[in-house]
């Protein structure tokens, strides 16, 4: 299942890469009324880790790799108990295991790139 969600009301100015902050209430909503399969899990642009917060908060205990292009945000990542953390970038990286989920907001710049991978 793939669920898309735009960027509205994100302002008239754009960041030039995109690392636009999933609120983790948005994730929390979602997670609310979609259910996440048991297993591996990837979250290719895991930012400061609103995605993972929001879903150990949940109560998911799934094995989460997630996936970041700045290295600043390593240290935020580490703190969501996160089984795998990677500074790289997702459309170069090439997995060593399957994922049950991916769970992303993507840069919205390389949408199709990232659902194409």
């Amino acid at each position: 299942m793939v669920i898309y969600i735009s960027a509205t009301n994100r302002g008239g100015r754009r960041i030039k890469s995109d690392f636009y902050i999933t609120p983790p209430e948005v994730v929390s909503n979602f997670l609310g009324s979609h259910q996440l399969q048991q297993g591996n899990m990837l979250e290719p642009c895991a930012g400061n880790g609103s995605f993972i917060k929001a879903i150990r908060q949940a109560g998911y205990d799934n094995h989460i790799t997630s996936i970041e292009i700045f290295e600043q945000q390593y240290n935020n990542l580490l703190q969501y108990d996160n089984n795998e953390v990677l500074i790289t970038d997702f459309l170069e990286w090439e997995p060593n295991k399957k994922y049950k989920t991916i769970i992303t907001n993507p840069p919205y710049s390389l949408a199709m790139e990232f659902l194409n991978k």
